[in-house]
């Protein structure tokens, strides 16, 4: 599959710029779309252009109360800790997300959490 992350980018900032448009920019909305643009400045490995918008991305989730959202995010982060070297922090993050989910009740959201924390070991 072939990584468009400019494309990508350029439709999640469309989308961010439609939400304020048209005022649908619930808290949900702005963070999922804040995590979505953070998660692929992750993926191309800019992870200080990633790092600003998952902690908004964060923000957001909790403001809107959704437990999977909070876990995604808090993920996220683990994840860009990681990706800069910084193992404390990101472990920090993926206990954080695993709590998270499992208080969602997401089964399959904890397992990948564990996943990430056993290649921390």
């Amino acid at each position: 599959m072939a990584k468009k992350f400019d494309e990508a980018l350029q439709i999640f900032e469309d989308e961010k710029n439609l939400l304020r448009e048209h005022q649908l920019g619930t808290e949900l909305n702005e963070a999922v779309n804040l995590y979505e643009r953070g998660y692929i400045y992750y993926l191309k490995n800019l992870n200080d252009q990633a790092l600003p918008l998952m902690q908004q991305s964060l923000k957001h989730a909790e403001l809107s109360g959704d437990k999977v959202c909070v876990a995604c995010a808090l993920r996220g982060l683990g994840e860009i800790y990681r990706a800069n070297g910084n193992r404390e922090m990101a472990v920090i993050y993926f206990k954080k997300a695993l709590l998270a989910f499992k208080e969602a009740e997401n089964q399959r959201g904890a397992k990948e959490i564990e996943e990430l924390l056993s290649l921390d070991n």
